[in-house]
């Protein structure tokens, strides 16, 4: 992560990087591997690697709960499937 395109860390964005990897985790049964969550400027991305699909879907579930709750930029959901 290069230090100009990331933002300073705050606490609300330490407890959003941390409710996305807690709940990607948890509804994937820890089926991502690599798991980065990274807060750019404009947005949120997060990468890693998983065997099928359907992890991949239920990651994206997780970040959806979170958006429920907690204000976020636009996210790039970059994650691989890989078999």
């Amino acid at each position: 992560m290069l230090a100009a395109e990331a933002d300073i860390l705050d606490d609300e964005t330490i407890k959003v990087e941390s409710a996305i990897r807690q709940g990607i985790n948890s509804r994937t049964w820890r089926g991502v591997k690599r798991l980065r969550i990274v807060k750019m400027r404009d947005r949120v991305v997060v990468s890693g690697t998983t065997p099928s699909y359907y992890l991949k879907q239920l990651a994206l579930e997780a970040i959806k709960d979170v958006a429920r709750w907690a204000p976020m930029p636009p996210v790039t959901l970059d994650i691989q499937v890989r078999t």
